[in-house]
């Protein structure tokens, strides 16, 4: 069984802007989140290289569990 889990644009931008103010190393991350240190610094390429819209994408499995 695989330890992915999909993550939501919402959060990954979360994720980077606590990496990115220097509040919290990349191991701390993985322990907050369970986010491997290589997917944020992926996500951190995507989002310099191509911004939200082009680079930094919502994962295709994510699904949005919180009913309105």
């Amino acid at each position: 069984m695989s330890n992915k889990r999909s993550r939501s644009l919402k959060e990954k931008v979360e994720i980077l802007n606590a990496y990115e103010s220097e509040n919290h190393s990349l191991s701390e991350l993985f322990v907050l989140y369970y986010v491997y240190p290589s997917s944020i610094i992926d996500w951190r390429y995507k989002y310099e290289k191509h911004g939200i819209k082009g680079g930094l994408k919502e994962s295709k499995t994510w699904k949005n569990t919180l009913k309105n």
